[in-house]
């Protein structure tokens, strides 16, 4: 990073009975060299997938166990993220309720992440995976948000328990990114 010095450098001594120097008050700006990759030219790119109504319950033991084996689950909902570019693009994923604490995971690499809390029918969350920024703000996550990796990515993306919704969504918004 190179600084460069911006507006007035003015010293200003202290007035009065006070320990120290001289006060001096001044701004600077930080500048990054031009970052060795580019975005690809045109629209970003998008995939979609909503969350399957249907779910796949197994047996429920005696409650005496305390322990459901099988229980009601979802195999959620599939995506395929293709990154045209020959180094990792940062996405934006976009979820919209209902669904309770949803998973996201990369099934071509096994990273994945989980947001915290449940998002009611309506609302919608977005994860800027490049900075890591939450919007609303008052959402949690746990893992870090993946980069879309060259090739092919299956993006899979279910919900944790409750009642699963059609009408719940995960979009990932990426562009192609090259050396």
């Amino acid at each position: 990073l190179v600084c460069r010095a911006q507006g007035s450098f003015k010293s200003t001594p202290i007035v009065g009975d006070q320990r120290g120097g001289v006060a001096t008050k001044f701004s600077f700006q930080l500048v990054a060299a031009n970052p060795p990759w580019k975005l690809g030219v045109g629209s970003a790119e998008q995939a979609c997938a909503n969350l399957p109504a249907g779910s796949v319950s197994g047996r429920t033991y005696n409650k005496t166990y305390n322990f459901n084996y099988g229980a009601m689950t979802n195999p959620g909902g599939y995506l395929t993220a293709q990154n045209q570019g020959d180094i990792d693009a940062w996405p934006i994923y976009t979820i919209t309720g209902p669904v309770d604490v949803p998973v996201i995971t990369n099934e071509t690499t096994g990273e994945g992440f989980v947001v915290t809390s449940t998002i009611p029918a309506g609302q919608t969350v977005t994860i800027d995976a490049r900075t890591g920024v939450i919007t609303p703000s008052n959402y949690r996550i746990a893992g870090r948000p993946f980069a879309i990796h060259p090739g092919d990515n299956t993006i899979r993306w279910r919900a944790t328990s409750g009642s699963f919704n059609p009408a719940a969504q995960l979009c990932v918004t990426w562009r192609p990114t090259w050396r």
